[in-house]
């Protein structure tokens, strides 16, 4: 585990970790890092295991709309994201994600799945693309 590294200029607009083993717990720390580094403009964690628990600290961290935090791209494809999660999603955040370009496919949300994020996402001014393929 990287308990630290110096970032170049203060300037981090991207972070892949696709096929790693990001899991919940490396969501919660990625939180911590955009909050810190407003540069930040894509995260793809493909295949990394976060399931549920882990996007939705993802989420939390690009829906306040109190800070300017938004993200170009976030691609979280294969991680196991299911109907649950979509249908809590509708629930309990009601401010828009900021992001432009969504990509979670692959995952198990199925028809009723989609549905949900579609409806979520109805009145998003920021998102201009969803991937559910």
């Amino acid at each position: 585990m990287i308990n630290s590294f110096k970032i170049p200029n203060g300037c981090l607009e991207s972070i892949a970790l696709s096929g790693n083993d990001v899991m919940s717990q490396g969501c919660k720390h990625l939180n911590i890092l955009a909050q810190r580094i407003k540069t930040l403009k894509s995260i793809s964690v493909d295949n990394a295991k976060i399931e549920c628990s882990g996007l939705s600290y993802l989420w939390i961290c690009f829906n306040d709309e109190e800070d300017d935090l938004k993200l170009d791209f976030l691609s979280a494809k294969g991680n196991k994201i299911n109907i649950e999660w979509a249908l809590r999603l509708n629930f309990k955040l009601t401010s828009p994600l900021k992001v432009k370009n969504l990509s979670l496919g692959n995952n198990l949300l199925g028809d009723k799945g989609a549905k949900e994020l579609l409806i979520y996402f109805k009145n998003n001014a920021y998102l201009e693309t969803l991937d559910l393929s």
